[in-house]
């Protein structure tokens, strides 16, 4: 598990099982199709180059730097699968996830990493997120972007958004030391673990009016991922971060796979 995490693979496959939750939300059926290893690979190749950005390895001649090698080759060659429409959207969100690692854009008189910027983090992580798992799917099999899809892109925003301030709530004398300036360093913890809780409850108020009435059987996935973040926001120091943090992102896993069983347990699946 710690080899998952630490090489990004873990972080890749919830990429994957998020857009795969997306495409049954919008009736599609459940298949393996070139776009998922395109997720993946992108997911992988944008978390890997940022942390090597971040913090640079001591010696770039590793078999992770050949496996990184190896993931771009065949993101081009699966690349050639997908339709155009998905290669214009994925291609500014990868460059949106890199401005993120790279100090290139200009704020106060001098090239920083968006990261940097006061409180912009959180938002470029829900923005790319949403808009990866959800709008992408949409892209892939021409869907219209009905109030459906809108409904969903908001309740990922927001599901997202949670997991991402729990992050920075973990996060906060690490960034109180690097000057970094966050949502948790400016309401305070207390505040931040409220502001988790109040949005969960807001998530569960939206996705019961939304799927209420159409696809009831999804409820509890939603309502069980977003009881374990609502149990997650109090262990904010818990004794082992990677693997606190590690949990916030199964949230995301949870979802996707409750929401297949109880599809399939329902008869629901196409």
């Amino acid at each position: 598990m710690k080899l998952l995490i630490q090489s990004q693979v873990y972080i890749a496959l919830i990429a994957v099982a998020f857009s795969v939750e997306t495409e049954l939300l919008l009736y599609q059926p459940l298949e393996l199709h070139p776009y998922h290893f395109l997720v993946f690979l992108a997911t992988f190749l944008v978390y890997n180059i940022s942390r090597v950005a971040i913090k640079p390895m001591q010696s770039p001649f590793t078999v992770f730097m050949v496996a990184l090698a190896l993931a771009a080759i065949v993101l081009v060659g699966v690349g050639f699968w997908a339709r155009w429409q998905v290669l214009v959207m994925l291609t500014p969100l990868a460059f949106l996830s890199l401005l993120y690692a790279f100090p290139v854009v200009p704020f106060n008189k001098r090239f920083v990493t968006l990261r940097s910027i006061p409180y912009i983090k959180i938002f470029v992580i829900t923005i790319v997120w949403s808009l990866a798992t959800v709008l992408l799917p949409v892209v892939r099999i021409q869907q219209v972007i009905d109030i459906h899809v809108l409904l969903i892109f908001i309740e990922r925003m927001i599901f997202v958004f949670v997991l991402a301030l729990m992050f920075d709530i973990c996060d906060m004398e690490t960034d109180r030391l690097s000057g970094l300036k966050t949502i948790p360093l400016l309401l305070g913890k207390a505040a931040s673990q409220k502001l988790c809780k109040g949005l969960l409850i807001l998530f569960l108020l939206i996705t019961g009016i939304h799927y209420g009435q159409t696809i009831p059987v999804v409820l509890p996935a939603m309502l069980l991922s977003a009881a374990g973040a609502f149990f997650l926001v109090d262990y904010t120091g818990f004794s082992s971060k990677p693997v606190y943090l590690a949990w916030v992102d199964g949230m995301m896993l949870l979802q996707a796979v409750l929401l297949f069983f109880c599809l399939h347990l329902s008869g629901k699946m196409v």
